[in-house]
């Protein structure tokens, strides 16, 4: 016990010893058969009271944190942090049940080197959401409202607060024990100082100089935490750059607008099964003019757009819109080689098989390494009436596409099919037993040589 709590205890073993000697002195003169019961019952007394003191005011033997290093209260550790100077860490756990927070709490919380590490910076606060013990409904209401402010999902959570109540930090359990925690919560102090040094600046800063300062402060605590708890900023750094000068109006707005990006191409699927083809595509017109998507949506939404045009009966516009599509530098070579043989098929539907070929060949001409526009081209000479033509075409496709076992599957079907339109039912099954005996060849393309077969 330290020197107070000798005191404390002092005080009180005296007090019981004087009640008692009082106690005799009021009931008469002891009789002396009770005499020497009187030392007796007061080193009973005595050791009684130092035994509870010491319960009470001794230290772990571990020199582990006792419980009351933590409140359970946020308010007043906030209050405390306050009257301090320090941060808050809030703790929230379920130590009863959760296998993770227990590893926490005997890796790191139950080490003397975690307490000695942050108490001269931090007030401690627990919100255990205990599910083996019972809990007191005020506690309870008091984890579920600090849960609700945070957002906590999973545990054990670690939340710094600042003295302001704003979070700059959030941990869960990690290997590496009390020191390597402890350095943790000290790298993210240090984070929040010089955000606070920033913000500080930006108090005496306008306009431009003003944004760069909280884009500096903000970025020390991580744009996703800034996104989420410090709105009120960001919204501010946008209004200043406004015309995005600096990068920042784009760089805080990026990820409130992926989010309306998203609605908007979900929107765009549900109204193309709802609403009419004409007003779905003046809808994504709109969309697409008003808003810069990346490839994979915007290949996505004129896909969808495609089929609304088709639907529409606009064949010219949908051709049209695939040759835009076809023209996208972002776009990978097999999405494009597909988009060219959508666009030679739709023109081989209305009856131009000869200018469907020529487009193929337009194409193969700059891009001989095309196998899927090679594949098309031979299966549409077999429809024009030329399957000699188109057996030399796919036996070139199927030498170039050895490597893309996809691809290979597509020519061997091709020559197979226009084998047995021809009657030559013996050579299309050679040619399908071939692939399916190819071990090298995937399992999935194996068995879809053999169901052809059959």
């Amino acid at each position: 016990m330290n020197n107070n709590s000798h005191a404390i205890c002092s005080k009180i073993v005296a007090r019981s010893q004087g009640t008692l000697d009082d106690r005799a002195l009021n009931s008469g003169q002891l009789a002396s058969s009770d005499r020497g019961f009187r030392p007796l019952m007061r080193g009973f007394w005595l050791c009684l009271m130092l035994a509870i003191c010491q319960t009470i005011f001794a230290p772990s033997a571990t020199g582990q944190p006792a419980d009351s290093d933590w409140l359970t209260e946020g308010q007043t550790a906030l209050d405390r942090a306050t009257k301090a100077n320090k941060d808050v860490l809030m703790l929230f756990t379920g130590s009863d049940w959760c296998p993770p927070c227990k590893k926490l709490e005997e890796e790191v919380l139950s080490q003397a080197e975690f307490l000695d590490g942050v108490k001269a910076n931090f007030v401690l606060v627990k919100f255990d959401f205990l599910r083996q013990q019972p809990v007191l409904p005020a506690q309870e209401a008091e984890n579920s409202k600090w849960q609700q402010q945070w957002g906590i999902e999973g545990y054990p959570t670690v939340v710094l607060v600042d003295r302001q109540k704003r979070p700059f930090g959030f941990l869960g359990y990690e290997p590496g024990g009390a020191p390597s925690f402890v350095k943790r919560l000290d790298d993210m102090r240090q984070k929040r100082m010089r955000r606070d040094d920033c913000f500080a600046a930006a108090e005496k800063a306008t306009g431009a100089e003003r944004a760069k300062l909280l884009d500096q402060g903000l970025a020390e605590i991580g744009e996703e935490i800034a996104n989420v708890y410090y709105e009120e900023l960001v919204k501010e750094i946008v209004t200043i750059d406004a015309t995005d000068e600096l990068g920042l109006r784009t760089k805080w707005n990026a990820a409130a607008e992926n989010e309306i990006r998203k609605l908007l191409v979900a929107d765009i699927r549900t109204m193309s099964r709802l609403e009419k083809p004409e007003n779905v595509i003046a809808f994504i017109d709109k969309a697409m003019s008003e808003w810069e998507f990346p490839i994979e949506q915007r290949f996505s939404i004129l896909q969808t757009k495609y089929q609304l045009l088709i639907r529409a009966g606009q064949l010219d516009s949908a051709t049209k819109l695939l040759d835009d599509m076809i023209q996208l530098d972002e776009l990978g070579e097999e999405s494009k080689q597909r988009l060219i043989v959508r666009k030679a098929l739709q023109m081989a539907g209305s009856q131009k098989i000869s200018e469907a070929i020529a487009e193929l060949d337009r194409y193969l001409t700059s891009n001989p390494n095309f196998v899927l526009v090679q594949v098309a081209k031979g299966e549409l000479l077999a429809r024009n009436g030329k399957p000699q033509e188109a057996i030399v075409v796919l036996d070139q496709a199927i030498v170039q596409a050895k490597l893309n076992p996809d691809v290979l599957i597509e020519a061997v079907a091709g020559k197979a099919e226009i084998l047995l339109t021809t009657d030559q039912a013996d050579l299309a099954l050679q040619e399908l037993d071939k692939f399916a005996e190819d071990t090298q060849m995937p399992t999935d393309l194996r068995c879809e040589a053999m169901l052809q077969q059959a």
